[in-house]
């Protein structure tokens, strides 16, 4: 049986206290700092996973070296431990435990392939109800930018709920330009449809899951958010006497943008790219939910920690801690599917997830966010975890309600 090829890079890891900067090379052979990088060259490892019911596939994997792994004492980033053994992870640390290792042996360690972390297709899902114009704006911004094309999306899905020809007017007004990009928009829902996010959500995982560019075991990426939203970019410039701020300057929405560490030595470059793959190397290490905005300021600040990927600032807590919104988030579709979907299929049918509103029983309707929110929908005793965008990270979306 033929396998499947799975692209993985190298773990960069650090000691308590220290934060890891992966830098990668690219086609080129230059070496830069960022997310995951799967396009320079890759070494066949002779690693073959059979087939399971749990990975699907066999798969083949295809390792793409470090060019170097910095840690950095940067204490907005790094993360502490006691443990005993593991606050002292290093090179240094493993030669003086295992020195009776060849040389070449040992050096393989900084080359360690993280299996997990692979490269996953991205999908981007729009919901618009009603809402032509700020569907419209929200197109707009996105393909005036090449973002759907600049973070790898497979395929991108808008869910026209109460769908009508201005609507059919909106999306064939940018589906030149989007195919242009490679990213042709694929258009559902009727005049008659009116999906919840969480059914809106399933069908377009489940349209993933037949894209010829979807995961071969539903390990796809759904960037969800609704029709209103539109991405800023702000930059971290240097000022004549040191201080660095946050401006914000529309002519160069999109592009790349910096991150100030404590000491300009800690001065990193980023791209939108990196930001995405940092999202989506979190998404394989424990994360279950990414947010794109920055965290409530309501939840008990305590609760929350550091979960930096790929030199990237997040911020992280429990969904215990902090409630689902309607805002820009991503996650793995074969997790949404397996602990989230049951709850749609049930809001078809069941009026306890359409009674709570004045008119909803009679549309049959549900409040998705209000149903996460009340304890209908499991949420707060699930203990998620969720990753929201560092309040320092200067990019951010912007909720643009056009038609009023």
């Amino acid at each position: 049986e033929e396998a499947n090829i799975a692209h993985v890079t190298s773990m960069c890891r650090c000691p308590s206290g220290q934060a890891p900067f992966p830098f990668y090379r690219d086609i080129a052979g230059n070496a830069g700092h960022g997310g995951l990088k799967f396009d320079g060259p890759g070494y066949d490892t002779g690693l073959i996973q059979p087939r399971s019911l749990a990975t699907g596939p066999p798969r083949a994997f295809v390792h793409h070296h470090l060019s170097a792994c910095t840690c950095a004492k940067d204490e907005n980033i790094a993360g502490h431990t006691q443990d005993q053994f593991l606050k002292n992870i290093s090179p240094h640390n493993f030669r003086s435990r295992c020195p009776h290792l060849d040389p070449d042996v040992m050096d393989r360690w900084k080359q360690m392939p993280d299996w997990g972390v692979q490269d996953l297709p991205i999908f981007v899902g729009i919901q618009s109800f009603e809402t032509p114009l700020s569907l419209d704006a929200s197109l707009s911004n996105s393909l005036e930018h090449n973002f759907f094309a600049r973070i790898k999306a497979k395929g991108v899905f808008v869910q026209l709920n109460h769908r009508s020809d201005m609507d059919d007017e909106v999306v064939a007004k940018h589906q030149l330009v989007a195919t242009q990009q490679g990213t042709p928009l694929t258009v559902t829902g009727s005049a008659e449809e009116n999906l919840n996010p969480g059914l809106a959500i399933s069908k377009m995982c489940r349209m993933a899951e037949q894209h010829p560019d979807g995961h071969p075991n539903g390990e796809n990426v759904l960037m969800f958010l609704e029709k209103d939203w539109q991405l800023r970019v702000w930059h971290l410039v240097e000022e004549e006497l040191g201080i660095h701020g946050r401006h914000y300057n529309p002519s160069r929405e999109g592009q790349d943008f910096y991150m100030q560490g404590q000491s300009e030595k800690n001065k990193y470059t980023y791209s939108l790219e990196d930001f995405f793959q940092s999202a989506v190397a979190l998404l394989q290490r424990g994360v279950d939910i990414v947010r794109l905005k920055n965290r409530f300021r309501g939840p008990d600040g305590a609760a929350a920690w550091p979960c930096q990927a790929q030199g990237m600032r997040w911020t992280c807590i429990t969904s215990h801690q902090m409630r689902w919104a309607n805002q820009p988030v991503m996650f793995r579709c074969d997790w949404f599917l397996r602990y989230l979907e049951p709850f749609a299929i049930q809001s078809l049918t069941d009026p306890i997830l359409t009674g709570c509103r004045r008119g909803f029983p009679e549309t049959g309707y549900c409040d998705w966010e209000e149903a996460m929110q009340d304890g209908r929908i499991a949420w707060t005793n699930s203990n998620w975890v969720i990753a929201s965008k560092s309040a320092d990270v200067p990019l951010d979306w912007s909720h643009r309600e056009v038609d009023g």
